[in-house]
């Protein structure tokens, strides 16, 4: 074999002396961060997506830096426990729960663990933080708005039915523990939401419901009070979202729900945050907790823009004529 060019040597020496340094270097850290949901695996799931998207915008890459991975309840609140202290036992970075049961299973489970909301409701009037600006522990992320928004909701609502005089309100059932977080919550909103509908010279009727038998057997209570329309709230509800809205169809009820998802189900109105953009915030906090940040020193967000989605088909099939001033108003009309 004849002689190997200077340069030639040199590069091939070079690479002999880099092999065993760069086979001992550690592989890169590969994050994960858990999804603790109360619902079903859907497709496709907008939420999910939007976080994912984010994430993507920050640096993380699925299957290179960081894994998402979700365990879901199935629409029984009772299962997120033990999810929730499965997720701790896997050592997972990062808890990322969708719903304040999820939250309170969340916070039960570890004080260690950093946790960002997504889709809690009203993180204060459930006692989860006392503090926006510093909610200290292990917990922040955005916070969904319930109870500042019942009277802004029911509103809208009698200003698409002003003859309404009966509301029935639809919420998740629990255990009535006045000193569990949940309850504390929806208590707080039920009291909210009645005050609006008496102010609006409105009966009020309320029923408590999780799985698709209670959730008939709570329609049909409400209908036996005439109710004349309905306000549903967000939670364990969302996986039956599509029974919900054929119940309140064949019951010519109009319906007031908090996420879009309602709506496009069959729903008549929905106003609140985009949940997807709630989404997209948590995902910042997810980067910025990875890379170093305390969970306790990141202040907890609100939404800050508020959507009105009115199903005009769920409208035409209720006989009713949306006022022209609420389609000016809306953000999405469904067709």
């Amino acid at each position: 074999m004849g002689p190997v060019p200077r340069r030639q040597f040199l590069v091939a020496f070079g690479a002999v002396l880099a092999a065993p340094h760069a086979a001992g270097q550690p592989a890169a850290r590969v994050f994960r961060v858990a999804f603790l949901s109360v619902g079903t695996p859907m497709q496709p799931n907008p939420q999910l997506d939007a976080f994912r998207e984010a994430l993507r915008g920050f640096g993380w890459i699925e299957g290179r830096n960081i894994v998402i991975e979700v365990s879901y309840a199935e629409g029984v609140p009772g299962r997120l426990q033990g999810l929730a202290h499965a997720l701790v036992d896997q050592k997972v970075d990062v808890i990322l729960p969708t719903t304040t049961p999820a939250t309170v299973a969340a916070r039960k489970a570890t004080s260690t663990i950093p946790i960002v909301m997504a889709g809690t409701l009203d993180v204060q009037e459930a006692g989860l933080i006392q503090d926006l600006a510093r909610p200290a522990a292990n917990i922040t992320g955005v916070t969904m708005i319930s109870v500042q928004l019942a009277a802004k909701r029911l509103q809208l609502l009698k200003e698409v039915v002003p003859a309404a005089k009966r509301l029935g309100f639809l919420r998740p059932r629990t255990a009535g523990n006045p000193s569990d977080p949940v309850t504390a919550m929806l208590d707080r909103l039920t009291s909210t939401m009645e005050a609006a509908a008496q102010q609006l010279g409105m009966e009020f009727r309320s029923a408590a419901a999780i799985g698709p038998e209670e959730i008939q057997g709570a329609f049909a209570r409400l209908e036996a009070a005439r109710i004349d329309t309905l306000y549903v709230v967000e939670g364990s509800s969302f996986v039956h979202r599509a029974l919900i809205a054929d119940l309140a169809l064949k019951a010519r009820l109009p319906t007031m729900f908090t996420l879009p998802g309602y709506v496009e189900a069959g729903g008549l109105l929905c106003y609140g945050g985009d949940p997807r953009e709630v989404y997209r915030r948590a995902a910042s906090f997810v980067d910025r907790i990875l890379k170093g940040a305390e969970p306790g020193d990141l202040p907890v967000e609100q939404p800050t823009r508020f959507e009105l989605v009115i199903n005009m088909k769920t409208a035409k099939a209720l006989g009713l004529k949306i006022p022209q001033a609420i389609l000016l108003r809306a953000d999405q009309v469904i067709e």
